[in-house]
């Protein structure tokens, strides 16, 4: 009877270790990740993960798809800001594949930011459901893939991103790279319908990590040729799609046209764009953004980790190279990586894992301004993929499964029979994962804060808007133009107007900054400009216009002026000095500008360098006399001068440091235009004497 009685309790153990390794064990995760990260982001929804300037972007896209469903007039790709430029949705991510969440909550009544909270969280759940049911049927136990998982979905660098909350929406990669994975170890063609839908998927969700997906499956493919240098894979391809039933290769040919067609079509409208308006980023930006060997030790956010980079001081855009993936990942997943060498059966899926994060390591490292990747940047529309540093988002899922091995190998060499020892190894493991993440220094923003920024702008309106108001917030000096931006486009589209403000990837040709003492006008006459609009028009538009100030400028807004100041008018601007004052080591003058020509003179310029005041010490000992020699320093005039009237700044210019009488010398520039003395323009000049040294 004991004996039956023992047999009885080892076979309950062994069913509890069964159900240990079943799907609850991924809830237990998703959980920890919930409690560890996901609400304290959203601070249990009464803040938002990040600042005040990509979040609410992010915001505004998705509640403009929220609108674009549920009212009528509005344009899918020409949303309400950077009024009246057409397809700015494609100047950044659109949020098509993911928006399905936020609109569901903004449906039931939620606002836009609790609905932006609940959009979030769902794709983070999608996350690590998606990697763990994958994980688990590449052959990996309940509880390994569970680990797999939460690494994919909680590692350190896709925390770091909680401010670029597009890059959420992940789910789609594991369900591709399964689908690819099966196409190839088949060797049947027929999964590639899956492999096609859930790249447009993520494509749709996030053009970076669409494309960042394609490197993904393409690593993975000359991993599988590496390892197992398949004969006749094509061969063997084409038969095994001739024998399948009609009705599948309908099906196949059906899905792979409709995600080829969808995909080209989203990306046509991108390129299309683009290449309308101008844009590229040079190779230099590309260069500074990607990976190097010092990216992968940088983890500035983790309380734990966080002193493995401190040695990284050189690094440009450090906020993208936050690369280390965690010390219990990296921990797991080089212990799984080991397993490629062993006799295990997970060896050949250890080995692929392996190759495909090498693959993407080397073919992405920048070394010492070396890269393979940058032969492939100059391809049209991979020069618009900047933050190269990104693709860690994406490493992630040959390491999760590396992570996932790892913790089976380990798994598998406690008795089975040992229930206490596998209970504390699963701890162990849940520590060793979870302990980065409840470190982690989240960075939110509250609620109450989106809400104060409107409540400021909203009091700031005098009168009522007429149906055909375009609103424009011009922001106070202190505050960085994209807050200021943001202000308006949701002021805008929380009222049902258009609006000039705009912030976005990339921006109209042209678009001065919202500040206080530059006019609106800039941004009418950069429309009409771009699209060859009359003068008529553009005034039609201007009248129309609201303006919120946040700041009074003490002087009329500046219109600024367009192209390369004219001769004409440069060799009628005299300058005089007045109130010449030397103040210990600096010399304070007034300068007054003269227009005595018969336009404006406007010292911002639309599109090209704004017009500045240099000046300069002559010794009058010295033969240095060449008329543009020694012109260093420059300041910023924000002046728009009426024909034959003046206007005067004042100037605080550093004195010599060695004694003596010196010519002080003012005159104008437009830099990498031209001088103004060279045009006609007289330099005042006045003597000074310098008593004393610094």
């Amino acid at each position: 009877m004991k004996k039956l009685n023992d047999n009885a309790a080892i076979e309950k153990r062994i069913d509890m270790l069964k159900a240990l390794q079943s799907n609850w064990f991924a809830l237990l995760f998703l959980i920890l990740g919930f409690f560890a990260y996901g609400l304290p982001a959203v601070d249990y929804f009464t803040a938002v993960p990040g600042d005040i300037g990509d979040a609410r972007f992010n915001s505004v896209i998705l509640e403009h798809l929220f609108q674009w469903l549920t009212q009528k007039g509005t344009s899918l790709w020409s949303p309400t800001f950077f009024y009246p430029f057409r397809g700015v949705l494609a100047f950044s991510d659109n949020h098509f594949g993911s928006a399905f969440a936020y609109i569901l909550f903004r449906s039931l009544g939620a606002g836009r930011e609790v609905a932006f909270d609940s959009w979030f969280l769902v794709g983070i759940s999608l996350n690590i459901i998606c990697s763990y049911l994958v994980i688990k049927r590449l052959g990996l136990n309940g509880f390994s893939a569970a680990a797999g998982a939460f690494a994919f979905t909680f590692a350190l660098p896709v925390l770091a991103q909680e401010s670029h909350a597009q890059l959420t929406y992940r789910f789609a990669i594991p369900l591709a790279y399964y689908a690819f994975f099966e196409m190839l170890e088949t060797k049947r063609l027929f999964p590639f319908w899956r492999v096609a839908f859930w790249t447009a998927v993520q494509f749709f969700c996030s053009i970076y990590l669409g494309i960042f997906l394609i490197y993904l499956l393409i690593a993975s493919f000359c991993g599988v040729f590496f390892w197992s240098r398949a004969s006749n894979f094509f061969q063997e391809m084409r038969v095994s799609i001739v024998r399948e039933p009609i009705h599948k290769k309908i099906a196949f040919i059906a899905i792979l046209a409709i995600s080829t067609i969808a995909v080209s079509y989203l990306l046509y409208r991108y390129q299309s764009i683009s290449a309308s308006y101008g844009f590229k980023r040079s190779p230099s930006e590309i260069m500074a953004t990607l990976p190097r060997i010092s990216s992968y030790f940088l983890a500035d956010h983790s309380r734990l980790s966080s002193w493995i980079g401190g040695f990284v001081t050189d690094i440009p855009m450090r906020h993208e190279h936050q690369m280390f993936f965690g010390a219990g990942i990296w921990a797991l997943s080089i212990y799984g990586a080991a397993v490629a060498w062993s006799k295990s059966e997970m060896k050949q899926l250890a080995k692929i894992a392996l190759f495909t994060f090498v693959f993407m390591f080397l073919f992405t490292l920048n070394l010492g301004g070396i890269s393979l990747y940058r032969a492939i940047s100059y391809l049209p529309g991979l020069s618009a993929v900047r933050a190269v540093t990104r693709i860690a988002l994406v490493m992630l899922m040959p390491i999760s499964i590396l992570v996932a091995i790892g913790t089976q190998q380990l798994w598998n060499k406690i008795d089975i029979k040992n229930m206490s020892a596998k209970l504390v190894f699963a701890l162990i493991i849940i520590i060793l994962l979870g302990a980065e993440v409840v470190t982690y220094k989240i960075y939110n923003t509250s609620i109450a804060v989106w809400a104060a920024q409107q409540t400021a702008l909203k009091n700031k309106l005098t009168m009522p808007l007429t149906a055909d108001t375009i609103l424009y917030v011009s922001g106070k000096s202190s505050d960085p133009s994209f807050v200021t931006e943001l202000d308006g486009m949701i002021l805008a589209q929380d009222m049902r107007h258009p609006t000039l403000n705009g912030y976005s990837g990339n921006a109209p040709p042209n678009y001065l900054d919202p500040s206080p003492c530059t006019s609106f006008h800039n941004r009418i006459n950069a429309y009409a400009k771009f699209q060859e609009l009359p003068l008529a028009a553009a005034n039609v538009l201007a009248a129309r216009v609201m303006v919120v100030a946040l700041e009074n400028c003490e002087h009329e807004p500046i219109i600024a002026g367009s192209g390369k100041i004219a001769a004409s008018q440069a060799e009628h601007i005299q300058l005089s000095l007045s109130d010449i004052t030397l103040d210990q080591s600096f010399l304070k003058t007034k300068l007054s500008i003269q227009n005595n020509s018969e336009a404006d003179f406007n010292t911002l310029r639309s599109d090209g360098p704004a017009l500045r005041v240099s000046w300069r010490f002559i010794n009058e000992k010295s033969k240095n006399q060449e008329l543009n020699a020694n012109w260093e320093p420059r300041q910023d005039m924000a002046l728009t001068i009426a024909p034959k009237t003046s206007a005067s700044i004042d100037l605080l210019a550093i004195l010599p440091s060695l004694p003596g009488n010196y010519q002080f010398q003012v005159s104008m520039v437009q830099d990498g235009v031209e001088w103004f003395h060279n045009m006609g323009m007289k330099i005042v000049s006045t003597p000074i004497t310098v008593t004393t040294t610094k």
